[in-house]
């Protein structure tokens, strides 16, 4: 289930906002600054959508915004807006920073969740149609996963391949690198991956390091996300061991086999 970043000064409009969430089935985390809430996006956790107030003190919500979207490995983050702030003004700036929402205050939870259903479900998946990927590539699950595994083993590599090439100055390799890399993503459906490796190699191609060095945060995250879903695959089609029962095994009594 997908994990979401709520931030709120107030801690019982954050503790509504997360139980409601929890109830649906959706993993949360909390911050009760906007400060805090940059310093989670920046770690390790895999967070597919943000739930933050405007009126925070130190750092509103649209400053907030704005540092998201300022940042490469952030940018395409979907961020829903719940606040008590009903100004025009406030809409409209938050509109031109990308919002996927805006949601007023008193928390309606239906509303709430049917939002964050909404926006959850128009962004892309970690693989595209699996069912249509196995048709495709004429592959039994097993293999797929196999060949998933082996994908993220050379996404690895090739993180420390680029930050080799990005150090040399070396745009020629680095976009031979992509390019590859971008090429064996998309044939096995690694839609996510595949976005970022190919805004990479475009920004290789016009020898902008600075951007590839920058989105190698978001690639680490998309490749996490991948290898869960592989993961989550491999998973759905371990077989189950049967279980048995001594009446399974062996008859109670010996002699029943000669009866």
């Amino acid at each position: 289930m997908e994990k979401i970043l709520v931030v709120d000064d107030d801690a019982l409009c954050r503790k509504l906002v997360v139980k409601s969430l929890q109830k649906a089935g959706y993993e949360t985390l909390e911050a009760d600054s906007a400060s805090a809430g940059l310093s989670l996006l920046q770690s390790e956790e895999l967070i597919a959508l943000v739930i933050t107030d405007i009126t925070m003190p130190e750092m509103d919500g649209l400053t907030f915004l704005s540092c998201i979207r300022n940042d490469p490995t952030l940018a395409r983050l979907p961020v829903l807006i719940c606040t008590g702030l009903n100004s025009r003004d406030t809409i409209v700036k938050a509109g031109h920073l990308g919002i996927a929402g805006y949601l007023l205050k008193p928390v309606d939870t239906q509303r709430l969740r049917s939002k964050v259903q909404e926006i959850l479900a128009s962004e892309p998946q970690p693989l595209a149609d699996v069912q249509h990927i196995l048709s495709r590539l004429d592959l039994e699950e097993k293999d797929y996963v196999e060949m998933l595994d082996e994908l993220v083993e050379r996404l690895l590599a090739g993180i420390g391949e680029m930050e080799k090439y990005i150090g040399q100055k070396d745009p020629q390799r680095l976009s031979t690198c992509l390019s590859a890399l971008h090429g064996a993503a998309k044939s096995l459906g690694a839609q996510r991956v595949t976005a970022v490796l190919e805004r990479q190699f475009h920004a290789s191609q016009r020898i902008d390091f600075r951007t590839v060095q920058g989105l190698l945060g978001e690639l680490r995250r998309e490749i996490a996300r991948l290898q869960s879903a592989a993961a989550k695959i491999g998973a759905e089609t371990t077989p189950r061991p049967q279980s048995s029962t001594p009446n399974d095994s062996v008859p109670a009594d010996p002699e029943a086999l000669h009866a």
